[in-house]
């Protein structure tokens, strides 16, 4: 936990962050309606590092669960199959780590047989429509500028997780740049699921945002706060 000048507040429940510019393995392509009726999901590791994946798992919205225990080399591709798990009009697949803490998410609309879903560049933003499948190789496109510069100049800077009888669990967001930042379309989670609405509004240089939750959402314990850009680049800070 920080105060407004950076030194730890004595007055809040006292946390570490450790800053991410978001996770290293990501759903990178969704092969939900395919013509030999097997299902594909392919992820994509962006580390310098290989990443073990024991007991990592894939979910849908319905609640079908698959483990995908397998290692991801840097700067590779791994798919993983499943049948009839994949809802062909739409779904909500989610990328779940071995302490159970959710590390992507993505939701598709209703797929033609034989299209695929993609993040373009790897691991990049998703593409706004299906595509022929890329699955085990780069899904090409251009990488997306404004994820990287608008993710430089915001932190998450302050999180009350227990507040006082009365109070609000709250997220507050620092911008230390020179220039306002638009967070229409920005959103923060929890682990559990979303923490506030899409409208945080703008933030001014040198300013401060606070958002608040009017119902109990984040773990005391411990827990993660992700904001999303649009771009889907995301910025976590954890605690304790």
């Amino acid at each position: 936990l920080r105060r407004k000048d950076g030194r730890p507040s004595a007055s809040f429940l006292q946390m570490k962050f450790a800053q991410s510019r978001g996770p290293d393995v990501v759903i990178n392509e969704i092969l939900p309606n395919p013509s030999d009726g097997t299902e594909k999901v392919e992820l994509y590791n962006s580390a310098d590092t290989t990443v073990d994946l024991t007991g990592w798992k894939l979910s849908e919205e319905a609640g079908f669960t698959w483990s995908i225990a397998r290692k991801i080399a840097p700067k590779s591709f791994e798919v993983f199959t499943c049948k009839r798990k994949l809802n062909n009009g739409g779904d909500t697949l989610t990328l779940i780590d071995s302490a159970g803490s959710e590390v992507d998410k993505y939701t598709y609309g209703s797929t033609d047989k034989g299209k695929s879903w993609a993040r373009m560049p790897d691991g990049g933003a998703w593409s706004s429509g299906v595509k022929t499948p890329t699955l085990e190789a780069s899904n090409g496109g251009q990488a997306s500028a404004p994820s990287a510069s608008n993710f430089a100049a915001i932190v998450i800077n302050e999180v009350l997780a227990d507040p006082p009888t009365g109070g609000n669990e709250f997220v507050e967001l620092y911008n230390p740049g020179s220039s306002s930042v638009d967070l229409s379309g920005w959103t923060l989670y929890e682990n559990a699921g979303k923490f506030t609405s899409d409208n945080l509004g703008t933030i001014a240089p040198h300013s401060y945002v606070v958002i608040y939750s009017t119902t109990s959402k984040l773990n005391n314990a411990g827990d993660t706060v992700t904001l999303k850009n649009p771009q889907g680049a995301r910025l976590c800070s954890r605690y304790p």
